[in-house]
């Protein structure tokens, strides 16, 4: 019995791919609902969040951003990312997005976060269609359940992630199927067909690198490809070849040019490999020159056949080689691109290095079972898939083969050392695996195989597929929208920002940088740091920390002078990210400020209770579990008060005296302070004290200081907080001075807060 492989076959697959392929993405992991039975929803994907906020921009500017004013603050940034991704989306959305306020940027919000969902489905319906194409239902099967189900690609398109991954894999995935279809034989003897697709793979490549410069290696893996057809070309007439590799490369350069003419970067680096710059477009260029011999002398010269048309790819091979060595030892501008981009990259992989994504999955630095997680147990025989393909394509000369061995092979290690390529390997490892599945079934069995080989990759799957089905039988958590939902609490703290800016982007808020885009998005706020690390300069990047981090907050206020900061964001999950803190400010400090615990945890030491990071935590003052005050300057902050505390608490987290639950995340205010003075006996003792009550949040602090009046009988207390008004949320109570044989209520009006004004105790 044949193999069926009518249209209906072929649809019905797709159909079911689909649905297999939608319900892992919509665990609601990044989705973040606001109560647990409401529909209302925020994401928590911090670059999807800054996606948001271009698209948002372009709609109401009319083009893509590439700097940002809220960034770096006061400086200003250059944005990392090109602009073709976040140009699709405020296309596509323009029709559609609300005019009022707030409905519109939540609007914004989920939508980008939406995309990626529907972007991760197509990519698995374009692998099992190339798949079919290349060797049948059976393989089919097996392409669409392993990008399917893999935790790779549902990582970067599940429902509530904005990230540009899943487009990125989409094009991807597009470029080796378009090149999988152009260089099958007929279609390369077709001059018109070749041109057809060229044209439509130079869009996508343009497509591809301006909306994520290291997509150029997707470019790569086409490449090499046409590579290989150079020297099927010598052998046999192949016309469309030298059409279909100059039309690509050369409507990849028109496409990519305007986001290169555009780049904020090409002036400073106009050869850099790492962010748009001349180089791509050069690039480019250079691949589209291999093919203009063959264009012009292909039917006399360089004629199939001829000795000249053999040496040809050797000699294309030879002379990139040559020039880019003549470039490199000469030191001439795309040189030192390349050389500037390797230096850019050294800088920031102190960064780097700290994000989940770009840790390894084999080796003594990767979690346990995490290989199988992120790319199933497919990813085992791999190896032995790619040999079986490369020889099919090797030796029955099927040329559709190619580019996916090619990205497969290259994949592969990339995805090993770094986890984020796990999304790129998906396609390529699942459409390989499928041509390899039914290689040695002879053909009659291929219907009940196709069967068996779909059960297998399914069950390659398992340990994503268990995971998505758990999360998906679960349900929502008891603690969405409870009193211990973290993620609610850092967007209410945000939206209190939020509501207290007017728009002129005049101060920022400081906090780590993991927090970044969430200010500019949520806060509506400039930040120092932000999402994209010491990609947009190290300064930026090591402020917070050298802030958080200090225990004189004499030298932390220069920092937020500095800066210009008005508020600062500080969750209580702080605690666990001083380990990089450290390394990024203050790397002699780190066994100062953590100890290990017998279980193997680190834990705070006492003296880390004197940095700004443990008193934004602990009402402002320095003082160690044990009750002792620690540090050199012990007085409470006279320029930070509190003004908003979450209702949410963290109960990993309790407060170290009395056990109690904290609080998620606190917000301070910058204010001048008011300058209390009294005048009185050298010698006697000025002492202030109140507490400041958060009701919403059940939260008290006690604030005292004391002064002792000089040899002139004077002293000075700066008080940050207000006995007149509310202090943001906090109510300042019980407010009582004493000095000597006087006392009193104690009143600072919120004016002299604000001006830093002199309030005179009598």
């Amino acid at each position: 019995m044949s193999e069926p492989r009518s249209r209906t076959t072929l649809i019905a697959i797709l159909v079911g791919l689909a649905v297999l392929a939608w319900f892992p993405r919509s665990v609601e992991v990044l989705k973040r609902p606001y109560a647990r039975d409401g529909e209302a929803w925020f994401s928590a994907d911090p670059d999807g969040l800054y996606h948001a906020r271009r698209v948002e921009r372009a709609l109401r500017e009319g083009r893509v951003a590439e700097t940002d004013p809220r960034m770096n603050f006061p400086h200003g940034a250059r944005i990392p990312w090109p602009p073709y991704y976040d140009a699709v989306l405020a296309t596509a959305l323009a029709p559609f997005v609300p005019d009022a306020e707030p409905a519109r940027s939540a609007w914004i919000e989920r939508t980008t976060a939406s995309a990626p969902r529907i972007f991760g489905v197509l990519t698995v319906l374009i692998a099992a269609l190339a798949a079919w194409e290349l060797a049948g239902a059976g393989a089919a099967l097996v392409a669409g359940a392993t990008v399917a189900l893999c935790r790779g690609s549902i990582n970067y398109s599940v429902i509530g992630t904005g990230d540009h991954h899943a487009w990125i894999s989409l094009l991807a995935v597009v470029s080796l199927w378009a090149l999988s279809r152009a260089v099958r034989t007929h279609a390369l003897r077709s001059v018109r067909i070749s041109l057809a697709w060229g044209a439509l793979l130079g869009v996508v490549c343009g497509a591809l690198i301006g909306s994520w410069v290291a997509a150029i290696v997707n470019v790569l893996f086409l490449q090499i490809a046409l590579g290989w057809m150079l020297s099927r070309r010598a052998r046999e007439p192949l016309p469309g070849v030298a059409v279909l590799g100059f039309t690509l490369h050369a409507v990849a350069a028109l496409t990519l040019a305007p986001a290169v003419l555009a780049s904020p970067w090409r002036a400073e680096f106009p050869w850099m490999a790492v962010n748009l710059s001349w180089f791509h477009i050069a690039q480019l260029a250079l691949g589209a020159v291999v093919f203009v011999p063959l264009l012009l002398r292909g039917e006399r010269e360089l004629a199939p056949g001829t000795r000249a048309a053999r040496l040809y790819p050797a000699a294309v091979a030879l002379g990139l080689l040559a020039l880019a060595g003549l470039l490199w030892v000469l030191d001439l501008a795309p040189a030192r691109g390349l050389r500037e981009g390797f230096e850019w990259v050294s800088r920031v992989n102190t960064f780097m290095d700290t994000v989940l994504e770009s840790r390894a999955l084999i080796g003594p630095g990767a979690e346990s079972g995490v290989l199988f997680l992120a790319l199933g147990y497919g990813v085992v025989v791999l190896p032995g898939a790619l040999a079986i393909a490369a020889w099919r394509a090797w030796r029955a000369r099927d040329d559709a083969l190619v580019p996916w061995v090619v990205a497969a092979l290259v994949l592969l290690p990339m995805a090993l050392t770094q986890r984020r390529f796990s999304d790129a390997l998906a396609a390529p490892m699942g459409v390989t695996l499928g041509v390899a599945a039914l290689h040695f079934v002879p053909r009659r069995w291929h219907a009940v195989g196709a069967g068996l080989a779909f059960v297998l990759a399914s069950a390659a799957q398992f340990p994503s597929a268990r995971s998505a089905w758990r999360s998906l039988s679960a349900g929502r958590g008891e603690h969405i929208g409870g009193p211990t939902d973290g993620a609610v609490a850092e967007r209410e703290a945000m939206a209190w920002i939020a509501s207290h800016t007017d728009g002129s982007d005049a101060w920022s808020v400081l906090a780590h940088w993991d927090r970044g885009h969430t200010i500019e998005w949520a806060a509506r706020a400039p930040s120092v740091a932000t999402n994209f690390g010491s990609y947009i300069g190290i300064e930026s990047y090591r402020d917070p920390p050298t802030f958080f981090l200090s225990e004189r907050p004499s030298q932390a206020r220069e920092v937020l002078e500095r800066r210009k900061v008005r508020f600062v964001y500080a969750p209580t999950r702080l605690i666990t990210v001083v380990a990089s803190m450290c390394r990024v400010a203050a790397p002699e400090l780190r066994d100062q400020f953590l100890r290990v615990l017998p279980n193997g945890r680190p834990a705070a030491t006492e003296r880390w209770y004197g940095t700004m990071a443990a008193r934004l935590l602990f009402g402002g003052v320095p003082v160690a579990p044990s009750g002792a005050k620690v540090g050199v300057e012990t007085e409470p902050l006279g320029d930070l008060r509190l003004v908003f505390v979450t209702k949410q608490r963290e109960p990993e987290f309790p407060e170290p005296m009395t056990g109690l639950p904290m609080p998620a995340a606190f917000v301070w205010e910058r204010v001048p302070g008011a300058l209390v003075e009294t005048h009185g006996a050298a010698g006697e003792l000025l002492d202030l004290e109140f507490d400041v009550d958060f009701p919403a949040s059940r939260y008290r602090v006690a604030w005292r200081a004391q002064a002792t009046l000089d040899a002139q009988g004077l002293a000075r207390v700066r008080v940050p907080y207000a006995t007149d008004a509310r202090n943001g949320e906090g109510q300042v109570t019980h407010a009582r001075w004493s000095c000597g044989a006087r006392s009193g209520a104690l009143t600072v009006p919120e004016s002299a807060v604000r001006t830093g004004s002199t309030v005179v105790l009598r």
